[in-house]
């Protein structure tokens, strides 16, 4: 969504306040769209919280939300989850949104999943278990993350616009071989199967990385 700051002059100075284009289109994320919840629920109260940095008054800012609210109900967000959002950002003061923040800490670690209807049950698994990892040094002390990336779309899985170049060594070799370019490759192993870590049973893996 693209928005533009409109500058408008008063007795007490220059002030701002939201523009938009009379061709702007309704492009919120819709509230059914596969996406995480918890992404979804947020929207709304970044959307404010940003009109209430644009707007320098707060009357502008109660004005510029009832659109907002309205285009949020349009794409099928719930009435209560708008309001709360909207609740939390009439009470955040506009000097601490202008305000420079320092740069937050980045994690050691980014876990990197692909969204799906199985994202949540993997996430509470690895933070359940985390502890365990810690046993191995590169692991100890050290703070990660769950990150998504989004699924694909109906277009990507029937008409790719691209086929993936796939290479003679691809083809012949199967199971996890380190790129020894990453940071990764550092913990990991160059395997073709997985052995169960009570049973002993191995399970090949089909699938190359």
């Amino acid at each position: 969504l693209f928005w533009i700051l409109k500058i408008y002059k008063t007795t007490y100075g220059f002030k701002t306040t939201l523009y938009k284009k009379p061709t702007d289109r309704n492009q919120f994320l819709r509230f059914d769209s596969f996406h995480n919840r918890s992404l979804k629920e947020n929207l709304p109260y970044s959307q404010f919280l940003r009109l209430r940095r644009i707007c320098t008054d707060y009357e502008k800012f109660k004005k510029q939300s009832k659109p907002m609210s309205r285009s949020f109900t349009n794409r099928g967000y719930p009435e209560k989850c708008i309001q709360k959002c909207l609740n939390r950002a009439k009470m955040v003061e506009r000097e601490s949104i202008l305000a420079v923040k320092p740069p937050s800490v980045p994690p050691d670690f980014v876990c990197v999943l692909r969204f799906s209807n199985y994202s949540q049950p993997i996430r509470k698994i690895i933070y359940k278990h985390w502890h365990i990892l810690e046993n191995e040094r590169c692991f100890k002390d050290k703070k990660t993350i769950i990150a998504y990336t989004r699924t694909k779309n109906i277009k990507e899985i029937v008409a790719p616009s691209a086929l993936p170049s796939v290479s003679l060594e691809s083809q012949v070799y199967r199971g996890h071989q380190s790129c020894q370019k990453c940071s990764v490759c550092c913990i990991s192993l160059n395997i073709t199967c997985f052995t169960h870590p009570k049973t002993g049973e191995k399970y090949p893996l089909k699938h190359s990385s």
